[in-house]
């Protein structure tokens, strides 16, 4: 819960009007499924899918070839995909 929590923050975060990459559409679902698969036990409100999908995809446009970089490499885990983005993240500060 932790992990997830960390990156939402990464995600929320991230803000740019630069166009979209049309594979961050891909990238941000796979956030929301690894959502999803780690926090098994919280059922999160349309409000709430809605606010992680746009935020991740405002992640994407900041940072769209490490994001990108992050969903090819990690397709089998979603805690690698996590921290992958989070890693990411941190290395631009």
């Amino acid at each position: 819960m932790k992990l997830i929590l960390s990156f939402l923050v990464v995600i929320s975060l991230s803000s740019s009007i630069w166009a979209l990459d049309p594979k961050c559409d891909p990238a941000c679902e796979r956030f929301l499924s690894c959502a999803k698969e780690m926090n098994p036990s919280k059922t999160a409100t349309p409000a709430e899918i809605k606010k992680m999908k746009d935020g991740c995809l405002n992640a994407c446009k900041r940072n769209t070839k490490a994001v990108l970089a992050c969903y090819d490499a990690s397709q089998s885990s979603c805690t690698e995909f996590a921290l992958c983005v989070q890693k990411s993240y941190s290395a631009k500060k």
